[in-house]
């Protein structure tokens, strides 16, 4: 694939490290990354044949992307380290270790979307725990990328690698920032720079932004969000729809949009529904969605609504937690024709609140 073609994070394919597709995992480029920061796959394919035969629980994932190798990741319970801190004697941990993006594949989105979902897939087999890692001192870029997704660092050490841990607890606590669902103005146009920025660098697509991603001047697209809104001035073949963002209260970020159609037409209502939202890329996986969603039903209600639909693809299931999580209830799924693709649809009924 091109490095600069959308990706969905449903496309990634999680593979155990074996020793069968170990050949093809050891050629993933990862040369400009010094051994002292990252294990070599012989390391991690040794650590991982070590963790088997003493049953220790964990995942080593060799992560592909239509087809291509694209990153590794060892996640899971190891033999107890001569330098490992005092608390993990206390609780059980997991550790974070070899965790790996090819070159050609960064600065996607790709490596917290591998995290995220590795730390799921571990927690649904194994149970939920703190993870640790050692991260080099000099390593100033993958301190801050894990800083983002929630470990803290630690004055311990192993020779020149630092300890970080991340408490489930406290991460989900950070990921419930206090979020408002508020109507986009010219004020927030450096946020809004920054949130259309965020798709372009990942290379995906942004659902339910009123096509800003087509836009390069915010003045322009707001003009067309406003026309959107009102009968009289939404473009033809088009029904009209709200669109709110999702602003995060502590720094003013906006993390997520969200449109709401108060009226459907005959292909809406079969294929879309009245509530479509995403959330960029850099703050996915910290219950977002979920808030916005929240949020949004209220005011389809003040709109008239007894109940509204929402759509999701049958393998996006973080897309299925969020409506599950908002009291969704699955009705049908259906094929798209002008897609080629399966969508499920979910009615979230507003009269039992």
């Amino acid at each position: 694939m091109m490095t600069t073609d959308p990706w969905a994070p449903e496309e990634l394919q999680f593979e155990e490290l074996t020793h069968e597709n170990y050949p093809l995992v050891r050629k993933l480029d990862r040369e400009d990354i010094p051994v002292e920061y990252v294990h070599p796959v012989d390391k991690i394919m040794e650590i991982t044949d070590s963790c088997v035969k003493h049953g220790l629980p964990g995942h080593t994932f060799a992560v592909k992307l239509r087809g291509e190798y694209v990153g590794l990741i060892l996640l899971g319970e190891t033999l107890p380290w001569k330098t490992d801190p005092p608390q993990m004697a206390e609780r059980p941990c997991y550790r974070l270790m070899g965790f790996v993006v090819g070159k050609a594949y960064r600065g996607m989105g790709l490596g917290g979307e591998i995290l995220e979902q590795a730390v799921e897939r571990v927690y649904r087999d194994f149970g939920v725990r703190p993870i640790v890692l050692c991260c080099h001192m000099d390593n100033h870029n993958a301190a801050r990328f894990y800083k983002k997704h929630g470990f803290r660092w630690t004055p311990y050490r192993e020779t020149d690698d630092y300890y970080y841990f991340r408490y489930p607890e406290l991460w989900e606590r950070e990921k419930h920032d206090s979020l408002c669902l508020v109507e986009p103005s010219l004020e927030m146009e450096p946020q809004l720079l920054a949130f259309r920025q965020d798709f372009l660098d990942a290379g995906q697509k942004a659902d339910g932004t009123g096509r800003l991603l087509r836009y390069e001047s915010i003045r322009d697209w707001l003009a067309a969000v406003e026309a959107g809104k009102h009968p009289e001035t939404v473009p033809e073949g088009k029904v009209p729809a709200i669109l709110f963002v999702g602003q995060r209260a502590s720094d003013g970020k906006i993390v997520g949009m969200l449109q709401i159609r108060p009226r459907l037409n005959e292909y809406l209502e079969q294929y879309a529904g009245h509530i479509g939202y995403c959330v960029c890329p850099s703050e996915r996986r910290r219950g977002y969605a979920t808030e916005m969603l929240r949020q949004a039903l209220p005011i389809c209600k003040e709109l008239g609504l007894d109940r509204v639909l929402v759509c999701c693809r049958p393998d996006n299931e973080g897309s299925r937690r969020t409506i599950r999580s908002n009291g969704g209830v699955w009705e049908s799924t259906v094929h798209v024709p002008d897609r080629d693709t399966e969508l499920e649809r979910w009615w979230i009924d507003l009269t039992a609140n």
